[in-house]
């Protein structure tokens, strides 16, 4: 008898021209507190309205642009 066959979800993604609630940001890229820390110190963008707070997918690129090298670190200019 073959195995269950399960089903995989569609990987999640950031889309350039979407605005993620931070919390959908965070569970979608996997970032944990430090990370996410790391990240708005290094330059990610987060955006606030009354008490939420949100990323933009282009902010993301940029800030992936500028300071996340193959080794983590920011690009030589």
């Amino acid at each position: 008898m073959a195995p269950f066959a399960t089903a995989q979800a569609a990987p999640l993604t950031i889309e350039r021209d979407k605005l993620y609630p931070l919390a959908e940001f965070v569970r979608i890229t996997n970032f944990g507190r430090h990370a996410m820390r790391q990240a708005r110190r290094r330059g990610l963008k987060v955006h606030y309205s009354g008490n939420r707070a949100f990323v933009h997918g282009a902010d993301f690129f940029a800030y992936l642009d500028s300071a996340g090298g193959a080794d983590g670190k920011a690009h030589e200019s």
